[in-house]
């Protein structure tokens, strides 16, 4: 079994759809479709399964993507951490997860770099349902992140300091799908179109479906994503309209936000906007480099009403 096939694999279940998916890779069909067709074979067992609607995993299939995406994520913290292994010393590492304070914590260390140039950033962008354990590991040195997925006695556990709150929430689609021309997008407006959502966003998910029941209408399709980057690809893809938190789609071309209107912001986010945190050890502050960054970040004139421990 291949990365490539791996990949591959993910991206159809992410897809449910063996076209979107080999658009998404940029490859033909028929190459993906062979190159699963090999994995099955590899495996022994039937995957995938087909109805009208195009694909999902079997059982098997299901199971055989949970290792896939644990194997293809330590992969990418590996492909991050080999260039600056032997740099450590001069290296911080900074996770975060999708819209919970990445840009705030990338200003912080490009200031940090004007005072302290030797210094290297590494970024990783977290995707799963527990992050801090990537901290716990000494993945990396630091977390940004809400508190919703942090365990319990995490304010005990780790010395902390809140970055910000949450941005609105607005909707992103591709510039060629009408929605790019309105000013704002309401309910109708939703339930024309494809939404395309990271798993992990499952409250929001439920709350829009809630919504769509209690008007006495059949929900849209949802398309739920493993990844959050499967997400920008379907929407990079003209496939599905979908949520990008952060400041992801101000990155990607082609992509368009469009605010939402007052009838969805609560739905769509659930309540007020949640804080986000810096997280660290706190034994990790005897490293020198490490107790530098803490110190700079408490002081930065980037953070207004901090709360420190």
């Amino acid at each position: 079994m291949t990365l490539n096939q791996m990949s591959y694999f993910s991206a159809v279940c992410r897809c449910r759809s063996i076209s979107f998916a080999a658009k998404s890779l940029m490859i033909s069909q028929p190459a993906l479709s062979a190159s699963i067709a090999e994995l099955e074979e590899e495996v022994g067992v039937k995957l995938l399964a087909r109805n009208a609607k195009g694909v999902r995993p079997t059982e098997e299939g299901e199971r055989l993507l949970a290792h896939v995406e644990g194997v293809l994520s330590r992969y990418q913290l590996l492909l991050n951490d080999i260039p600056v292994i032997a740099d450590l010393h001069n290296e911080i590492r900074l996770g975060f997860r999708a819209g919970s304070g990445e840009s705030e914590m990338i200003r912080l260390s490009r200031d940090f770099r004007k005072e302290n140039p030797n210094v290297k950033f590494v970024y990783n962008e977290m995707r799963n349902t527990t992050p801090h354990r990537y901290l716990d590991e000494e993945q990396f040195d630091f977390l940004g992140t809400t508190a919703r997925l942090l365990p319990t006695d995490w304010r005990e556990k780790y010395a902390h300091l809140q970055l910000g709150l949450l941005p609105p929430i607005t909707l992103c689609c591709h510039e060629d799908n009408p929605l790019a021309e309105k000013e704002a997008i309401g309910f109708e407006d939703l339930a024309q179109q494809r939404l395309a959502m990271w798993e992990g966003h499952k409250g929001m998910g439920d709350r829009v479906r809630i919504l769509f029941e209690e008007r006495g209408r059949a929900p849209m399709e949802i398309i739920r994503m493993s990844q959050i980057s499967g997400v920008a690809e379907l929407i990079c893809a003209n496939v599905a309209v979908g949520i990008l938190l952060g400041d992801m789609a101000d990155h990607l071309k082609g992509i368009r936000r469009v605010r939402l209107k007052e009838e969805l912001n609560p739905i769509i986010l659930g309540g007020d906007r949640a804080p986000f945190y810096l997280l660290w050890r706190k034994d990790s502050e005897r490293n020198e480099l490490m107790k530098k960054f803490v110190q700079f970040s408490k002081k930065w004139k980037g953070f207004e009403n901090n709360d420190c421990d």
